[in-house]
């Protein structure tokens, strides 16, 4: 529903991948709804951990809610390039420049089920989340040199 969010969502469309419009700020009980129902029909779908206003890296409890609604795993991912455009936002996105190299990493899973979901256990969750995320934006980086 933002505006940056508007734009990968077109520019990713180009490559067969559809989006759901909603963030912790505005539609996020509508795009949750549609989101379990994707993963009850077998899709994949990716959340943006860090909200949509950040901080870069700080896991929101939205995640963490959504994954023990949803009963599946959630995997930490990142990606690295070697030559890449920056966005001058919060997040300092990366646009991969043509013919560059790149990397994904996929994170260990996490699973948090939902009998043990709380208020209280969501700060432990999300700094596991932030430890996973931040060792597989090391191996990303580290993996480009």
């Amino acid at each position: 529903m933002h505006g940056d969010g508007r734009i990968i969502a077109k520019a990713v469309k180009r490559l067969g991948i559809d989006s759901v419009a909603g963030s912790s700020s505005r539609g996020a009980a509508a795009a949750t709804r549609k989101m379990l129902l994707l993963l009850r029909q077998g899709q994949h779908v990716a959340i943006t951990p860090d909200g949509p206003r950040g901080p870069a890296r700080k896991v929101k409890p939205g995640i963490i809610h959504f994954a023990s609604l949803s009963t599946t795993e959630i995997y930490p991912t990142t990606y690295s390039c070697s030559s890449y455009w920056q966005v001058n936002s919060w997040d300092k996105m990366m646009i991969p420049k043509p013919f560059c190299r790149g990397v994904f990493v996929l994170g260990r899973s996490i699973k948090i089920p939902a009998s043990s979901y709380s208020e209280d256990s969501i700060g432990s969750y999300q700094q596991t989340f932030e430890q996973e995320l931040e060792r597989v934006t090391q191996a990303a980086e580290e993996a480009l040199g």
